[in-house]
């Protein structure tokens, strides 16, 4: 007999867009962020964050969590894919000294960091190289949800009202009593 449950329609979810493109821009070793399904939550976990001190808690393990298909590993992007981003920007401008400027800034070593040099000296560009990035983003976030079969709404970060932490120590940093056990209950629910 089949669970009724199963056939029903989920709600959409709601994930904050900001929240999941950094996510798609991190990329560090033994670091992941996930996504709830569920609850549209993007949770970040990296090898000794829970007991806030170098030494991890062996007794916590991020896969237990993860083989649910509640939850979705987050893959960063590439740094080619942020490379793309700039050489598309550069390649949207009309030709002209900003447009050289920038590809020869690109084609140095340490390109990303040459670009962001390059684009504050010019200045007029900032806010045309914000808004093409922040679309770019965008798009990202999105084909990843497309390619991960996500229903979701991408909404912006709404404040979060300034309340006392219902479990002790959660706001405290990671070196308050009970930080580990806060954030294993966390990623539990």
């Amino acid at each position: 007999m089949e669970d009724p449950a199963e056939d029903a329609p989920r709600s959409r979810i709601r994930i904050d867009r900001e929240t999941l493109v950094m996510a798609l821009q991190t990329n560090v070793p033994d670091a992941v962020h996930f996504l709830d399904k569920e609850t549209g939550e993007i949770n970040f976990y990296y090898d000794g964050m829970l007991t806030g001190h170098d030494d991890v808690d062996e007794d916590f393990d991020i896969d237990e969590y993860l083989e649910d298909d509640r939850f979705v590993v987050i893959q960063g992007i590439h740094s080619s894919e942020s490379y793309s981003v700039m050489r598309d920007f550069i390649y949207s401008l009309p030709d002209g000294a900003a447009q050289e400027r920038l590809a020869d800034a690109i084609r140095m070593s340490k390109p990303f960091r040459r670009f962001k040099d390059t684009l504050f000296h010019l200045g007029d560009l900032l806010d045309q190289w914000y808004q093409f990035q922040e679309e770019a983003h965008n798009r990202k976030a999105q084909e990843w949800l497309d390619e991960n079969e996500i229903d979701a709404e991408l909404v912006h970060r709404q404040p979060v009202p300034k309340t006392k932490s219902v479990q002790p120590g959660l706001n405290s940093g990671t070196n308050s009593p009970g930080f580990s056990d806060n954030i294993k209950a966390l990623v539990r629910e």
